[in-house]
C-alpha cells in the first residue's frame, strides 16, 4: 500500500500531465490515507494540490473550493509554517474571481503569518508582488503602479526555485514593461518567459502564463511576438484541455493579426 507522501506524489504528477480527475482523485486518497497516518502535513500537501491544478487551467472558482479545504486542514492542525501559504493560495484564487477587496483581506492576513513564522520566508517576496500587481491591475494606465509592479517582479526570480514563478514573474514583468514603454525591459523578460517554458518538463500552466504574456506584448505593440505567444498558448491549451487559456490567446491573437494590419 503506497504512503500518503507517495500518493501525494502521484497526484502531483497528474496534476503535471493534465489529468484533472486523476488528479482530484489522488489527492483525495492521499487525504484519507494521511489522516490514518496520523499526518497532517500531507494531508494539507494533498488537499492544495487540485487547486493548483484548476489555477494553472484558468478555473480560480474550482480552485477555491480545493485551496479552502487545505487551509481548513492548516487551521484545524495548527500547520503554523502552512498558513501564510494556504491564505496566500486562496487569495490568488480569489483575486482571479474578481473579488479584489476579499484578496486584500486575505494577502493581509498571509502577510502576517509569514511574518510570524518565518520573515525570511521567499514566498513572502511573491506575496508583495501579488499585492503591487493587485494595485496595478486596479490602475492599468498609473505608470507608479506599473513600476512598482515591475520592480516587486523582479525580485521573484532571485528568491523563488520554482521555474512555474519564475514564468508567472516575466509574464508579468512583459506587461508592466509595456505599460512603461520600457522595450529593453520587455525583451529581456520576454526571453527568460521563452527560456523558462523549455525548463517546464510537462507544460503545467503554460498556456495561461503564455495568453497572460501576450497581453503584454500587444499592449507593447510587438505583434510578431504577440502571435508567437498566443500560438504556444493555443496549442499548449488544446493539448491538455485548457479552454480558458486557450479561448483567451485565440482573442488576443484575432487582436494582434488586426492591430498589425492597421499598423503595416
Amino acid at each position: 500500500m503506497l504512503t500518503a507522501m507517495e500518493t501525494v506524489e502521484m497526484a502531483r504528477f497528474a496534476r503535471g500531465v493534465g489529468d484533472v480527475a486523476g488528479c482530484v482523485s489522488l489527492s483525495d486518497s492521499a487525504v484519507r490515507q494521511a489522516t490514518q497516518e496520523h499526518h497532517p502535513d500531507a494531508a494539507y500537501m494533498a488537499a492544495e494540490v487540485p487547486g493548483r491544478m484548476f489555477m494553472g487551467r484558468g478555473e480560480p472558482r474550482e480552485a477555491i473550493a480545493h485551496y479552502r479545504y487545505a487551509l481548513d486542514l492548516a487551521r484545524l492542525h495548527n500547520l503554523k509554517n502552512r498558513l501564510g501559504g494556504a491564505v496566500h493560495d486562496l487569495a490568488l484564487a480569489v483575486r482571479e474571481t474578481g473579488d479584489g477587496a476579499q484578496f486584500r483581506r486575505l494577502a493581509a492576513e498571509a502577510f502576517e503569518h509569514y511574518s510570524h513564522s518565518n520573515p525570511r520566508d521567499p514566498c513572502l517576496t511573491g506575496l508583495l508582488a501579488d499585492v503591487a500587481q493587485d494595485a496595478f491591475d486596479r490602475h492599468p494606465n498609473d505608470r507608479e503602479k506599473a513600476s512598482a509592479a515591475l520592480q516587486a517582479w523582479r525580485g521573484i526570480p532571485v528568491c523563488m526555485k520554482t521555474v512555474r514563478y519564475h514564468m508567472a514573474a516575466a509574464a508579468q514583468q512583459m506587461v508592466a514593461s509595456a505599460t512603461l514603454g520600457i522595450r529593453s525591459r520587455y525583451d529581456s523578460a520576454a526571453e527568460a518567459l521563452d527560456a523558462y517554458r523549455l525548463d517546464m518538463p510537462d507544460h503545467e500552466a503554460v498556456a495561461m502564463t503564455f495568453a497572460y504574456a501576450a497581453r503584454g506584448a500587444l499592449a507593447m505593440m510587438d505583434f510578431e511576438g504577440a502571435a508567437y505567444l498566443c500560438e504556444i498558448a493555443i496549442r499548449e491549451g488544446d493539448a491538455r484541455e485548457e479552454s480558458v487559456p486557450a479561448e483567451e490567446a485565440r482573442g488576443v491573437l484575432a487582436d494582434a493579426l488586426a492591430e498589425r494590419n492597421i499598423f503595416a
